[in-house]
Order: structure tokens, then sequence, then C-alpha cells
């Protein structure tokens, strides 16, 4: 049979699209914040992750007061064929051409730790929220890069400038959470359910 995904009509544009009119709007950093993590809540509690968080891939619906998380083309799905193996039996060794696996997801948004082999799993959606927040509320990406390389290079050996130090209309907690999400360390970083808890006593 065949799978797939159906879910809200979220026609009034994408994220990035709002934070280019809205710039720095926190209100609406937050809203999207509460519905994207309670989204990602719901899928890393079965077991899936998302894998390619970004402002391009959340939508507006209902006059910007909810957003959507969208685009799952290359989640992966505990106990489910990896993604990265069938691109690999698919493409073959142009696509990877070290034998080793691709780096899902989109350059400035992709955890450190995916560059060092390790299987996307919820923290790494945490950090592309993290760096989705930061882009919402400075209106610049926290690692800059020209290419895929520099990026490599960036996300896995530089620190980001604060958010607040860009921004300081920013709360001081979102502010701080926001550069939690994006601890280089996995481990470091808040659970899905904890940048929810956060977020919601803001």
């Amino acid at each position: 049979p065949r799978r797939y995904i159906a879910t809200n009509l979220a026609a009034e544009g994408d994220l990035l699209e709002a934070a280019r009119k809205n710039p720095r709007d926190i209100d609406m950093l937050l809203r999207m914040g509460l519905d994207v993590l309670a989204g990602q809540e719901a899928m890393h509690e079965i077991g899936v992750v998302h894998c390619d968080v970004k402002p391009e891939n959340i939508l507006a619906s209902h006059g910007r007061e909810r957003w959507e998380l969208t685009d799952f083309d290359i989640v992966e799905a505990t106990g489910a064929p990896k993604i990265h193996d069938l691109i690999r039996r698919s493409l073959g060794s142009y696509a990877i051409p070290d034998g080793g696996r691709p780096v899902l997801g989109t350059p400035g948004y992709i955890a450190p730790e995916n560059f060092q082999g390790d299987d996307p799993g919820p923290k790494t959606d945490v950090f592309a929220v993290g760096v989705t927040m930061y882009r919402v509320a400075t209106g610049e990406l926290p690692f800059r890069s020209e290419t895929f390389e520099d990026y490599k290079i960036a996300v896995t050996r530089e620190s980001p400038v604060s958010a607040r130090a860009l921004n300081r209309a920013m709360p001081l907690e979102l502010g701080m959470l926001t550069m939690d999400c994006m601890s280089p360390k996995p481990q470091d970083r808040p659970t899905t359910a904890e940048v929810l808890n956060r977020l919601l006593a803001i």
C-alpha cells in the first residue's frame, strides 16, 4: 500500500517570508515555536525525526496565528529503513563518494553531530529549531557560510554570536533557550519537551 502524510491546509506563506515582512517579531517567534515544538514532541514520541526544520518548511495559517511544520521528505523513523540507506542504494557512489552516510538537511540548520556520522535524533531537530528561532529573532543565521564545506567547518568549530547581542528586545530566557538549543553537543541541548515548557513559561 502507498503511504502518505496528510497535513492541514496552510496557504499564508512560510516563516521566512513572514520574518522578512515582520523582522525580529518576538510574538510571532513565540507562537511559531509553541506550534512547531508541540508537533515535534508528538513526532519524537513515536520515533520520528523531521531532519529538515527550517523557516521555509514552516507554513502559516489562520492569519499567521498558527504554524504548521511541513515537508516530511527525509524524515527518519525508528524501525524503518534509514533514508540515507535508500539514498545510497538509489544514487550509489555518485551521491556519497567516500562510501559513508549522506548528511541530511539544509546547510545552515544541520546539527554538528550529523557531520560526525551520527544518525539524526530528536536533538537534531532541537538544534534546527534553535537556528530557526535565532534567524527569526535576529534576521541572520548563526553560522555564516558560502558553501557546504564552509558550513561544516563553522558549525563544528565556531560559536555563534549571542542572539540577544543582535536583538536586545529578545527576552532573556528566550535568548538563553535559543542558544541552549544550538549547543554543540546533543547531550547539552534541552529535550523537545523541555524547550516547549520553557517557551510556555516566557
